[in-house]
C-alpha cells in the first residue's frame, strides 16, 4: 500500500460517514482514527524510507512506535466498522469494502513486524562461523593468560611465600 491509496480509503470512509447521522459520535469517532492512520502511516514511510546513519537507536524505536501506533489505530477501526455494519446508516457492504482495504494494509504491516524482527534478532545474534579481528583475539588471549596465572598462584606455595615476604618499613623522620 502506498499514501496516494490511504488518502483515497480515507476519502471513501469520510464519504460513507457522511451517510451517518450528524450528531452520532461514531462517524467523528471512526473519521479521527482514519486521520491518526494516514497520519502513523506517513510517518512510518518517512522512517522506512530514512537512512538512519549515527541516529540508529532512535530510528528504531521511532520506527517500532510507528508500527505500533498504525496496529492500535486500524485495530480500532475494525472495531468501529464492526458496529457501524449493524446500524443501517450506510451499506453493509460499502462499510464491508473499506474494512477489507483497512485489514489488506494491517495484514501488510505485520509482515513488516515480522520482517523487523527477524533483522533485528539477526543483527543481535553473534555469527560464530564469522572470523576473531585481532582485538577480540587478544582479549581472549588475555583471559586465558589471567586464567593460568590464577590457577598458578593458587598452586605455588613459594608464590605465597613471597606474599609473607616483609618490605622494610616505609621512611620515618630519625628524632
Amino acid at each position: 500500500m502506498n499514501k496516494n491509496n490511504l488518502i483515497e480509503i480515507t476519502n471513501k470512509l469520510y464519504k460513507l460517514t457522511l451517510l451517518f447521522p450528524k450528531k452520532e459520535p461514531l462517524r467523528y469517532k471512526i473519521r479521527e482514527t482514519a486521520d491518526e492512520v494516514l497520519a502513523n502511516f506517513i510517518s512510518w514511510e518517512a522512517l522506512r524510507n530514512f537512512n538512519p546513519g549515527s541516529f540508529a537507536v532512535d530510528w528504531e524505536k521511532r520506527y517500532k512506535d510507528s508500527i505500533f501506533l498504525l496496529e492500535r489505530n486500524l485495530e480500532i477501526l475494525k472495531n468501529y466498522f464492526e458496529v457501524a455494519k449493524w446500524q443501517n446508516w450506510a451499506s453493509y457492504f460499502d462499510i464491508l469494502e473499506i474494512q477489507e482495504k483497512y485489514d489488506k494494509m494491517q495484514s501488510g504491516f505485520r509482515e513488516e513486524i515480522e520482517d523487523f524482527k527477524e533483522e533485528t534478532t539477526a543483527l543481535l545474534t553473534p555469527d560464530t562461523d564469522k572470523p576473531i579481528s585481532p582485538l577480540e583475539e587478544k582479549i581472549e588471549d588475555n583471559k586465558v593468560l589471567t586464567e593460568q596465572i590464577d590457577k598458578q598462584v593458587n598452586r605455588d606455595p613459594s608464590f605465597a611465600a613471597d606474599k609473607t615476604t616483609t618490605h622494610p618499613p616505609p621512611f620515618s623522620p630519625q628524632p
